[in-house]
């Protein structure tokens, strides 16, 4: 337990909380900021929506690529550091896509803006574990959680009214000044976030770069990569496909089908908030998040019944929803304690790339299985998944040598 954090209050770690909290808002905010200007976009440049879903997609490929080189810099040079520069990156580059002279630059701008986005998840929880009390690290993670949801909430709406008053050029440059406006006040707020950074050798030089990497591919640290990822697949499932695969199976409205991912959303709120509490006060987060995905599982499968009550399938989301969100802090409480001393954000860098793994790997197979007529098999396979997700977590066993300091 690092001692700086075991003394914080309340108020101070709040404070961090909400700083963090803020940053995180930022990140998930500008991820949704672009679609919903599709139409605009493809007005102007006769583009088609094939190539505009890979200017988003440019984004998050340059994100998972760079996520676990992020990590090395926050151990390396500081995590407040980096944090303030991917922010600064992540907003300016949208701010920039604004004054796009083509459309094939946008593609270059897209790629700045991923490498912006990948620092946040090794920056936040490095920054969080140094900062906050760990007797409310639980409860930090759920609201870290939380305001990234809140960001993607956000980001739609917003970004519609203003393309639409003001034309998609100006809503960019102005949705990324907010964020640049955002840079300069946690800059202003930098002393009340403990920096993290990697311990040095006897000598005084930095850890090798080979014992870093040995570190990563150490079992546990592998077993914890697979697991986001399974989460992904699954998470991915439900945003993308789940509403068709219930329009083809169950014959629900679309309008309905999507009512039913809202309801997952929001009942993963609930469960984020809870799952903060629990992981708090109950420090086994491995039997939280196995108890969790095993009752995912089970729940899920009862999708694959014919003739379902609309009510009961948008009950099943709103449980699901909530047992997923359960075990979000949890999962990142789990990550702390396989920590070495120094290294949260290359492990966290790390451990994160595997939910964009998960994310690209899963929708080809599910569009593949509704373009077939199975509809059924895409609730089966995302009940699998969860299942083997479950397996993960099993076989991961508590380190003896590994410290939880940041």
């Amino acid at each position: 337990m690092n001692s700086a954090t075991a003394g914080s209050t309340l108020r101070h770690d709040v404070r961090v909380i909400s700083l963090i909290g803020t940053a995180h808002f930022f990140s998930h905010f500008y991820q949704l900021v672009l679609p919903p200007l599709y139409g605009m976009l493809r007005a102007e440049f006769d583009v088609s929506f094939a190539a505009l879903g890979a200017l988003t997609g440019t984004m998050f490929v340059a994100s998972g690529v760079s996520q676990p080189v992020a990590g090395f810099l926050v151990d390396r040079y500081g995590a407040r550091t980096v944090l303030l520069a991917g922010l600064a990156l992540f907003a300016g580059a949208t701010a920039a896509l604004g004054l796009a002279p083509n459309f094939w630059t946008m593609f270059l701008l897209s790629a700045l803006a991923g490498l912006g986005n990948a620092v946040f998840h090794p920056a936040d929880f490095a920054i969080l574990n140094a900062s906050v009390d760990p007797r409310r690290l639980g409860r930090a993670y759920g609201v870290h959680g939380i305001a990234g949801n809140l960001g993607w909430v956000a980001a739609v709406p917003l970004s519609l009214y203003l393309g639409e008053l003001f034309g998609w050029r100006t809503a960019l440059i102005a949705l990324g000044c907010l964020g640049l406006a955002a840079t300069v006040y946690l800059a202003s707020q930098r002393d009340a976030m403990v920096d993290h950074r990697r311990p040095k050798t006897e000598r005084g030089a930095p850890i090798p770069l080979a014992e870093d990497v040995r570190m990563l591919m150490a079992p546990h640290i592998l077993l914890s990569f697979g697991f986001f990822a399974l989460m992904s697949m699954a998470l991915i499932g439900v945003q993308t496909f789940v509403p068709q695969a219930l329009t083809q199976f169950h014959g629900m409205p679309m309008e309905l089908a999507g009512a039913a991912l809202t309801a997952f959303l929001i009942g993963g709120v609930f469960g984020t908030l809870t799952g903060g509490v629990v992981a708090d006060r109950f420090r086994h987060p491995e039997m939280i998040i196995c108890s969790a995905m095993t009752a995912f599982a089970v729940v899920f499968l009862i999708l694959v019944i014919p003739g379902l009550p609309h009510v009961l399938i948008l009950s099943v989301f709103v449980i699901t929803g909530m047992l997923m969100g359960l075990a979000g802090p949890p999962r990142d409480m789990l990550v702390r304690d396989r920590t070495p001393a120094g290294s949260a954000g290359k492990v966290y860098g790390f451990i994160y790339a595997g939910l964009d793994a998960g994310a690209a790997v899963m929708p080809p197979v599910f569009g593949w299985l509704l373009d077939r007529g199975a509809p059924r098999a895409v609730f089966v396979l995302m009940s699998l998944v969860i299942a083997l997700s479950v397996l993960t977590v099993l076989q991961l066993r508590r380190p003896a040598a590994v410290a939880t300091t940041p």
